[in-house]
Order: structure tokens, then C-alpha cells, then sequence
């Protein structure tokens, strides 16, 4: 499953060669057979280090010694529903989460701001202060380009 908030590329061979999977959204799976997902792991060490997928089979994460880093990432529906929880939650999730994924988490929020959804100020006033951005600026220079 992807947990990067644009295109991911997983290729089973190293330098973007072998065989490709493209991810094009935010939570999109895919059903990978297990000598491709090896081949993905072994080669894109960083993407699987710094959660920009989610191996979703239990056993495969067991079995490739993974589980102490699964144990410090974020899932999808964290990072989808992040706004629904209280301040202190949002605040100990996102101070811990590794640094692609608070990209993520804030790219989520860019999108759902431009997209007019209304939105805690105060929950998103904490995110953008972990973050060492204001939040809404970001979407407002977005939406600047694009006019």
C-alpha cells in the first residue's frame, strides 16, 4: 500500500530497473507476488525504512525482519484520520513520526484545505508548528501557482 501522498515507483531491481509497480495515490494497493516484493525491499531500502509503502501481509513483514520498523510507522488510516483526534493524540503522533511521513500527513492536510473541507485550526496550528510550517500558507502558495 502506498503512504506517499504522490506517484511512488517500487521496482524490483535497483537504479528504477526490473519490474515496475506504480503507486498513484495516497493508499493505493496492489497485489505484488513475493519474489517481486523481496526484490522491492532489498532495493528500495529507503522507501521501506522511511514508510513511503505498507507491506499489508503480517508474515512478509515477520519473515524479512521488518517488524521493528513497522512497529515505529504510521498506518493510513492514522494518517487520514490524524484531525479526528484529541490535541495531546495529534501532538505525540506527529512529534514521533519519521519525516516522511509528517510530509505525508501535511500534504493530506494542503489537500483537504484546498479542497474548502473545514478543519480544526487549533489541531492544525500544532501540526504546522511540529512541522516548523504553517499549513495553510503552504496551500495558499499552492493555489497562488495555480492561478
Amino acid at each position: 500500500m502506498s503512504l506517499t501522498n504522490n506517484l511512488l515507483n517500487l521496482t524490483t531491481e535497483g537504479k528504477g530497473k526490473g519490474k515496475n509497480y506504480p503507486f498513484s495515490k495516497f493508499g493505493q494497493t496492489k497485489n505484488i507476488i513475493y519474489s517481486d516484493l523481496i526484490g522491492i525491499i532489498d532495493n528500495n531500502e529507503k522507501f521501506t525504512n522511511n514508510g513511503k509503502y505498507y507491506i499489508l501481509n503480517k508474515d512478509v513483514v515477520r519473515n524479512n525482519q521488518l517488524e521493528e520498523i513497522y512497529d515505529n510507522l504510521l498506518t493510513k488510516s492514522v494518517m487520514n484520520n490524524i484531525m479526528k483526534l484529541d490535541e495531546k493524540q495529534i501532538y505525540d503522533i506527529f512529534q514521533n513520526a519519521i519525516a516522511s511521513q509528517r510530509d505525508t500527513i501535511v500534504s493530506l492536510l494542503v489537500n483537504r484545505i484546498r479542497n474548502k473541507e473545514t478543519l480544526d485550526l487549533n489541531k492544525l496550528d500544532i501540526i504546522s508548528k511540529l512541522y516548523g510550517k504553517n499549513i495553510i500558507e503552504i496551500a495558499e502558495k499552492i493555489d497562488k501557482k495555480r492561478k
